[in-house]
């Protein structure tokens, strides 16, 4: 079903890092004066790297920055091909939205609707809201309409805490939602702070699973469970994993995945 492909989103903006002065009065925040912060602080952050490495899931992923003339400072992907195998693969697929592009969301979201605070996963937060889901990292797939898409920023530091996306299909009528979420911002460098879990969260998949597929798949679950008893401890508990997710899948349409951040290190600042 075309509908399936409307979860294979690029990132293009993820978090920002570091902070640029003093926290925004509240009184003061606005659209235009929150975007300008999240610019400097990323450009005085994560924006100031050549590069970082991460290690997570048993493997390691490069990001090198590169300048776009319409994004401005990004980082780009760099699979090492002798590194090994991720633990967990799916979960792998959130290291695209891992490089950290605040300077897009400055870029893009100075003229979005500011709301807030808001408590948003333990956090007080700003929200910018606009109705482009491309100004928050999120590509428009055919056949969608009604699309609506936030960014969730700390009040205290303007760190991106998370990236929203709801809308429809044009033959469905339940929306869809992405959340991707940020937590556990730890400091890697003198004024560099990165999050160090990632999680996603996709809702109203279950309207693109025919009846009789859930109904087989779910009946399958029992004997998928008992051979997976039967695996040495590593293995059972990684097929644990995917079993859980199909469960949720099936009974409610939700899929999550997250990865955690082991270590990250820095190259030297750019001059």
């Amino acid at each position: 079903m075309r509908a399936l492909v409307l979860f294979s989103v690029l990132a293009l903006a993820a978090c920002t890092s570091g902070t640029s002065g003093d926290p925004l009065p509240e009184g003061e925040a606005s659209p235009e004066t929150v975007a300008s912060r999240l610019g400097e602080a990323y450009a005085s952050g994560l924006g100031s790297l050549e590069s970082f490495e991460v290690f997570a899931m048993g493997t390691s992923v490069r990001y090198e920055a590169t300048e776009d003339s319409a994004r401005g400072r990004v980082f780009s992907l760099v699979r090492n091909p002798t590194a090994p195998a991720p633990t967990d693969p799916e979960a792998a697929n959130l290291f695209v939205f891992y490089p950290p592009v605040g300077g897009y969301l400055a870029e893009t979201l100075g003229d979005a609707r500011l709301t807030g605070p808001v408590e948003r996963e333990g956090v007080r937060s700003y929200v910018l809201e606009t109705t482009d889901p491309t100004d928050v990292g999120f590509p428009v797939a055919e056949g969608t309409r009604e699309h609506l898409a936030r960014a969730y920023l700390d009040v205290e530091t303007l760190e991106v805490r998370e990236l929203f996306h709801r809308f429809k299909a044009d033959t469905l009528d339940i929306p869809f939602v992405q959340r991707v979420i940020y937590d556990d911002y730890r400091e890697v460098a003198p004024g560099i702070r990165v999050p160090f879990r990632v999680r996603q969260r996709q809702e109203g998949l279950l309207q693109l699973i025919p009846q009789k597929v859930r109904i087989f798949r779910g009946g399958q679950m029992g004997v998928k469970e008992r051979q997976i008893s039967l695996l040495p401890p590593t293995a059972r508990r990684e097929a644990m994993v995917e079993l859980e997710r199909e469960r949720q899948l099936l009974n409610e349409g939700v899929k999550e995945l997250e990865f955690t951040v082991d270590s990250l290190r820095v190259s030297p600042l750019a001059r």
